[in-house]
């Protein structure tokens, strides 16, 4: 198998998401991965905008973050917010690299994608569990704390300066 065939296979086979896009945003390479994502077939997907699935804000941000890439810092990480095919939020930690010409000239973007939509629902989860532990702790009307691992305080309730 020659070198180019070899590389396309590897890209198309692997289950990160990877598609390339012109600075204009228009989708020239996607590997298969990312048109099973979306649900999508590849000439769905090809020439048309890498930002379309991006909630309104994260476009901006996106852009952003693209338009701040230069041949000295041509790598940017973004974890963004999409919509998906059934009106569902998803989250996507996006790996950005920009790729120039030889005069510095922007040609084209790569980006590596992965879903990490079950890794936010979860960070949500134990920040209202947390937020659940102090409002129940507050309420108490003893002083109550918290300790790590190597006895060091790690939260004290409001009340201990009722005691």
């Amino acid at each position: 198998m020659d070198t180019e065939r070899l590389r396309r296979n590897i890209i198309a086979t692997q289950t990160t998401l990877v598609c390339r896009f012109l600075p204009d945003g228009i989708l020239s390479f996607i590997n298969n991965a990312y048109s099973t994502y979306f649900h999508k077939k590849h000439k769905e997907l090809i020439g048309h905008s890498f930002m379309s699935f991006l909630v309104k804000d994260e476009q901006d941000k996106v852009q952003r973050i693209i338009s701040s890439l230069n041949k000295e810092e041509p790598i940017a990480i973004h974890n963004c917010r999409l919509l998906a095919d059934n009106g569902h939020i998803r989250w996507l930690r996006l790996v950005v690299q920009a790729i120039f010409d030889k005069k510095g000239k922007l040609t084209e973007l790569q980006v590596e994608g992965q879903d990490i939509t079950e890794r936010k629902q979860v960070e949500e989860e134990l920040r209202e569990s947390e937020e659940r532990y102090r409002s129940i702790v507050s309420n108490i009307p003893d002083a109550v704390w918290t300790t790590d691992e190597k006895y060091r305080i790690v939260f004290v309730s409001p009340n201990i300066e009722l005691v």
